[in-house]
């Protein structure tokens, strides 16, 4: 719990200066709750959303769907 409270604290520190922002998880809680947070996040440029490649994959899906810039690394 203290580190989805970590990364949504900094990931709000980011945002709100408007530096551009690579978000890495696969956690969907997580990045339902940046969206809820950010209600007009898919319109500010370079923000991206990250994975590995198989992990949430119907998630990533979802974002490139609603136009999010997404990435997917395989190791």
């Amino acid at each position: 719990m203290a580190l989805q409270q970590n990364y949504l604290r900094l990931a709000d520190r980011i945002l709100d200066a408007g530096h551009p922002v690579s978000f890495a998880t696969h956690d969907a809680g997580l990045i339902n709750e940046l969206l809820r947070r950010h209600p007009g996040l898919v319109d500010v440029p370079l923000v991206e959303f990250e994975m590995l490649l198989g992990l949430g994959t119907s998630t990533l899906d979802r974002l490139r769907a609603d136009n999010f810039t997404t990435r997917e690394y395989s190791i």
